[in-house]
């Protein structure tokens, strides 16, 4: 344990005194801590330092102070709150109390308390209950959020769960995806790339095709053009979602800008979205649109719903789209042989980009027992078993290496 303070380190005092008092919360197991006056005479520091690293300690739920007794470490709670949207889709809840049931197994007089939030409605209510200081333990979010509620100061870093071993395993992009200022966010989870659905079905009605792979995406206008025409219009050839869900469809503007060697900033945090190269991007966008008689007018789920009854030919979407398919009634096995998925064509200048929606776990600074839900994140997240389960029952993909070359 840190028995003595360095003055002369440029780690501010009041930290590395937080830090002191953190060794005896998580290993003397003491219920109450020495006074401000004990700590300032045994360090030869100012009572006002120790004073802000106890506050410090009191906001983020590791202590408690009574008035007139004394500083108190804050009882943990052995229920953890755990919201997410997966366990409100059939094809994946399962799989998440799968892992939720093998950890309070594992871990008896454990409880997880898992709280269901529409996709769509996650972002706005966890704000809601963050500001009402009813913020849950754990959260799954997507990493798009992830600076938003770190920089709310929602979030509690989660450095300590990537060990040299776990770094050793991921991509540095997995790091970058969930790190804000000098901390790590969120835990990743798993992968979830776009990849470009097809229905051969209706391929086969109204085009004859008998080969679907367009390497580029210009490959795909006549195609496109046919299942309009063929169908009297009744088909929608190709869909991007911008109703209602303005993010599905700034992620596909993104990769065909990063396609294009656009972007939004460059490398030195500028904005560059009026440049040349994104110019020609939305110049093609817009003639793709156009050619190709390209939906716009829908949402992500509605678009998802176009697809299953074969009202739409081409959508990009994730590997949870399998997973949906596979819930809609009237779907049998011989239907679902319909759709199939290929990688996502590639732009004018010969690059496929997609993006890879990394599902991550976080804990809320409001947690009362972030140790024990650390534990619970890296169950669910590393754990080998659980996580072979999880792949194989809703095709999402593995973030690490070694996972996913085997």
């Amino acid at each position: 344990m840190k028995q003595r303070i360095d003055k002369s380190s440029p780690i501010p005092l009041y930290k590395q005194v937080k830090e002191y008092l953190l060794h005896l919360i998580e290993e003397d197991k003491t219920s109450q801590l020495p006074s401000e006056l004990e700590i300032s005479k045994k360090f030869e520091i100012s009572r006002a330092t120790v004073r802000s690293a106890m506050m410090e300690l009191v906001k983020e739920g590791h202590l408690e102070r009574v008035p007139g007794k004394g500083t108190y470490i804050k009882e943990k709670t052995d229920t953890l709150v755990f919201t997410n949207w997966l366990s409100l889709k059939p094809f994946e809840s399962s799989s998440l109390l799968h892992g939720v049931e093998s950890f309070t197994n594992s871990n008896p007089g454990v409880e997880i308390d898992v709280r269901e939030i529409e996709y769509h409605q996650t972002k706005e209510k966890l704000m809601h209950m963050t500001t009402a200081g009813d913020a849950p333990d754990i959260a799954c979010l997507v990493y798009p959020w992830i600076p938003l509620f770190a920089h709310q100061g929602a979030l509690y870093p989660v450095d300590s769960l990537y060990t040299d071993e776990v770094r050793s395993m991921i991509y540095p992009q997995t790091l970058e995806a969930v790190m804000y200022g000098d901390h790590l966010y969120g835990f990743h989870w798993f992968n979830a790339p776009n990849i470009l659905y097809l229905n051969k079905k209706l391929l086969t009605e109204l085009t004859g095709l008998s080969s679907y792979s367009f390497e580029y995406y210009d490959d795909m206008i006549d195609c496109l053009r046919m299942i309009h025409e063929k169908s009297n219009g009744e088909i929608t050839p190709f869909a991007i979602p911008s109703k209602d869900d303005e993010l599905f469809f700034l992620i596909f503007v993104y990769t065909l800008l990063h396609s294009f060697n656009g972007g939004i900033i460059n490398e030195d945090w500028e904005i560059t979205f009026n440049c040349e190269e994104n110019i020609k991007a939305f110049k093609y966008l817009k003639n793709f649109i156009r050619e190709g008689f390209v939906n716009l007018e829908c949402s992500h789920e509605e678009n998802q719903h176009l697809f299953a009854v074969n009202k739409l030919a081409f959508y990009i979407d994730g590997p949870w789209l399998n997973g949906i398919l596979r819930t809609y009634n009237g779907i049998s096995d011989s239907d679902y042989r319909n759709f199939d998925f290929r990688t996502l064509p590639k732009s004018p200048n010969g690059i496929a980009s997609s993006v890879l929606w990394n599902y991550t776990l976080s804990i809320f600074k409001q947690c009362e027992n972030k140790p024990l839900a650390a534990e619970f994140i890296k169950h669910i997240a590393l754990d080998p078993d659980n996580m072979e389960y999880y792949y194989k029952h809703t095709g999402m993909l593995p973030s690490r290496r070694d996972e996913i070359e085997s």
